[in-house]
């Protein structure tokens, strides 16, 4: 997503995302903000960037394709749950390291809401599979409480009085569109 100038404040909120694989970063910017955690396994561009700009590095893109990404079944990014959990893991990293400004802040908490949301969307699926009724319920709860859509509330209702239906209903949904 391409919105306007890249800074720390865009790119936590979402509206603007450097790409990692075509990437130029200077050596001494590198080296002044350090170099890619080994502790962050998924994610560290994000991390990266954020520590860059928040240094006051500065960022730009290029809006002509410059690579190719491949994906196969191996890829990171593909297990949905593992992923976005690393994202909750960078966003703690960022709030425990960085002296924040209140708009900064509001935007990590924003985001950390975001990723939140489709952890336990993801967890509460996962529960599903396994039918961990009540597992699944606590995740669902959690998200109808923070967007209470007709979706949910239906989740919801299929949870408290025919759960057998959702595993049926959700493969049938991911055969149609895969996530």
């Amino acid at each position: 997503m391409l919105d306007g100038e890249v800074s720390f404040l865009s790119v936590m909120s979402g509206r603007t995302s450097p790409a990692n694989p075509g990437s130029i970063i200077r050596r001494d910017t590198l080296l002044r903000v350090g170099l890619y955690d080994p502790q962050v396994d998924s994610w560290d561009d994000f991390d990266m960037w954020l520590r860059i700009l928040h240094a006051g590095g500065k960022m730009a893109y290029q809006r002509q394709p410059l690579v190719r990404y491949r994906v196969h079944g191996d890829n990171v990014s593909l297990r949905h749950l593992y992923y976005m959990e690393r994202a909750a893991r960078v966003l703690d990293k960022v709030e425990a390291r960085m002296q924040l400004t209140s708009e900064e802040a509001a935007a990590l908490a924003a985001r950390r809401k975001r990723v939140t949301f489709v952890v336990e969307t993801l967890r509460g699926k996962e529960a599903i599979g396994r039918r961990d009724w009540p597992q699944a319920r606590r995740h669902f709860e959690y998200c109808a409480n923070e967007s209470p859509t007709l979706k949910l509330r239906a989740v919801l209702l299929a949870l408290r009085w025919f759960p057998w239906i959702l595993p049926a209903a959700m493969g049938a949904q991911n055969s149609i569109r895969p996530d």
